[in-house]
């Protein structure tokens, strides 16, 4: 296949009506396509949002995926087939819940948990790593593995893979994907996972240009995520590309065995409460700043996270 074969594969499978149409049309690029995964262990932050009223969640399970029963179909997950969503910076879940000024935000960050993993599919990165030389979603190329893959390719095979990638990203991206119930993109988003054995698709955000979602499959998030912070914001004012000014109005401190947040009763908020660190974890944040961690399971900068 050349370019103009690919461009008439993409506009033919817009047409279609059905998931084995789209998947038909769409055959010779998968057959051609490597996904990338990547082993992701413990280390950074996702996030996830939700507005509220006056409230805030009080259980742990609130601001986890919904019952199976109430699953519509989504961007990456099936009806009826639970996926957990996160974004990979706080600014990303505010704008994918389309935050507004004056709301009230309820924000929680999940690591995964200390000797678990998480093998992701990542979509679109050959192209980001075609374009600026590095990774988006992981920051970097690592040990330039992705610039190798691409360069030992002939000519037509690598540029062939990058414009199939960013056919896929935009894909998974698509403003306009509600309107046909998420067809497209998840039927390509089981056919990935499928192709790269793993729970697990991270993608372009639709609503924070160069950024990344991640969703995962509901019983592997379970095993594989715990809740490390949360909080609840007021929106002050959003200012251009995606900045939100926001005030902290509460924190939690940790979670009782019983799932319940436990709150901080404190009103003014300097730093960031992290909850559920390993003793690595503690150790290095009693490096990086002179904090007392005494009362708290842990405390670091705001801007660490």
């Amino acid at each position: 296949m050349n370019l103009d074969d690919l461009d008439l594969l993409f506009e033919d499978a817009l047409k279609s009506l059905s998931p084995n149409d789209f998947l038909n049309h769409i055959e010779k690029a998968l057959d051609c396509y490597q996904v990338l995964s990547f082993n992701f262990e413990r280390g950074s932050v996702f996030w996830r949002a939700r507005k509220i009223q006056s409230n805030f969640y009080k259980h742990i399970d609130d601001l986890s995926y919904p019952p199976k029963d109430l699953v519509n179909c989504g961007r990456i997950n099936d009806k009826e087939s639970p996926f957990f969503y996160l974004a990979s910076r706080r600014e990303t879940a505010l704008a994918e819940i389309n935050s507004k000024e004056n709301d009230i935000i309820q924000l929680a960050g999940f690591k995964i948990k200390e000797n678990e993993n998480l093998r992701i599919a990542v979509v679109g990165e050959f192209w980001n790593v075609f374009k600026t030389g590095y990774v988006k979603f992981l920051g970097q190329d690592p040990k330039g593995c992705i610039n190798r893959l691409i360069n030992s390719s002939s000519k037509d095979l690598a540029r062939n893979l990058i414009y199939i990638d960013k056919y896929f990203s935009e894909i998974l991206a698509d403003t306009k994907a509600v309107e046909n119930e998420y067809l497209f993109t998840r039927t390509l988003s089981n056919e990935l996972l499928k192709k790269a054995h793993t729970d697990a698709i991270a993608y372009p955000s639709v609503k924070d240009a160069g950024a990344y979602n991640l969703a995962v499959e509901a019983n592997k998030s379970d095993i594989v995520f715990e809740n490390v912070i949360c909080l609840t914001l007021k929106i002050k004012s959003i200012k251009k590309w995606g900045i939100y000014d926001y005030r902290i109005l509460s924190a939690a401190e940790g979670i009782d065995e019983n799932g319940n947040f436990i709150w901080h009763k404190n009103t003014e908020f300097t730093k960031t409460t992290i909850y559920n660190l390993t003793k690595s974890e503690m150790d290095k944040l009693k490096k990086i700043d002179n904090v007392d961690l005494s009362h708290f399971n842990s405390i670091s900068k705001a801007d660490n996270y």
